[in-house]
């Protein structure tokens, strides 16, 4: 009995959405690296006090997180954001959308010209 109370125990927490990303932490990503890339990040892993595996872990997801942030941001002078406004506003077909840019340029461009 002992022994399909267990199977059963494992059984439920394999299907936990706990356990699936438990086994899905584990897929390694092949990266090449010279030796001494190898030893640059040994060294860092080693001062910042966590295992080189972690290092490389947090370190590619702030990169990952960091490029994807930069090409989902676009940024504008003030020049170019009241250019980009004026075009986008020219539809007058939607009064609510007239209205709403009406308000972003009232908020937006309230400082002085540059």
């Amino acid at each position: 009995m002992l022994k399909t109370n267990t199977t059963k125990a494992r059984a439920a927490k394999a299907k936990s959405p706990k356990a699936k990303s438990a086994r899905m932490s584990h897929s390694p990503i092949p990266v090449r690296l010279d030796e001494n890339s190898k030893i640059l990040i040994k060294r860092a892993a080693e001062l910042s006090g966590v295992p080189v595996s972690q290092f490389i872990r947090q370190n590619v997801l702030e990169a990952a997180h960091r490029t994807i942030g930069e090409q989902q941001v676009m940024k504008l002078s003030l020049e170019s954001s009241r250019a980009f406004t004026a075009a986008l506003s020219g539809d007058k077909s939607n009064p609510k959308l007239s209205k709403l840019f009406k308000r972003h340029q009232k908020i937006a461009f309230s400082l002085p010209k540059e």
